[in-house]
């Protein structure tokens, strides 16, 4: 039998559910920098403007892949509507 454990990080990984370490490594960027994209805010106080989107479960964080590719896209849309 599986141990509800188990089970548990078998639905995430089917749901498409991301560590911060899969992410960082999705992204080819550091863990800090993930955390640091996750802040609502800036170091100095100002509010992000695309914070990337997580789920925070106690003092753990964790991304919905859909939702971090939605992310870029609005991201990368910005980027060129901004640049041109």
């Amino acid at each position: 039998m599986y141990k509800p454990l188990m089970v548990c990080l078998i639905v995430l990984l089917l749901m498409g559910i991301l560590t911060v370490d899969e992410v960082a490594a999705w992204l080819k960027i550091s863990k800090r920098h993930v955390y640091e994209l996750c802040q609502q805010r800036t170091q100095s106080g100002d509010v992000r403007e695309h914070p990337i989107p997580c789920i925070r479960l106690g003092k753990s964080v964790r991304f919905s892949k859909a939702a971090v590719e939605e992310w870029l896209q609005r991201l990368s849309a910005s980027n060129i509507t901004t640049h041109r």
